[in-house]
């Protein structure tokens, strides 16, 4: 029964990592960021596991979470200039909004990239 019950546990983790990972992409989909990121190459703008390799994933600080997060939703102009050498964000209002849970959800899904 033991055994039976930790598979379940590891299973349903498995699916809801990838279903996180669906979303996110989903989610930066739909606010447009894919017009210029890629999950793993680097295209217009550097790609989202290079975001998150410059920030240390997981383990960035509290600070830099929010500087992520202030872009995705300001831009980079209005939220501090560049973040990568000559690469800027768009603001807001040239591209869709993201709400304060989006933005959030989409830093914490860049940060999780491998």
């Amino acid at each position: 029964m033991n055994k039976v019950l930790g598979v379940a546990v590891v299973s349903t983790l498995l699916v809801s990592g990838g279903a996180f990972a669906d979303a996110g992409l989903e989610l930066a989909q739909a606010k447009q960021c894919s017009t210029c990121h890629d999950v793993y190459v680097p295209a217009r703008a550097p790609s989202f596991r290079s975001i998150s390799m410059k920030y240390n994933g997981r383990n960035a600080t509290r600070a830099q979470v929010m500087a992520i997060t202030e872009t995705i939703k300001k831009g980079s102009p209005d939220a501090g200039g560049y973040h990568w050498p000559l690469t800027t964000m768009p603001t807001a209002g040239t591209r869709p909004i993201a709400s304060d849970a989006e933005a959030a959800q989409l830093t914490r899904w860049i940060l999780g990239l491998k």
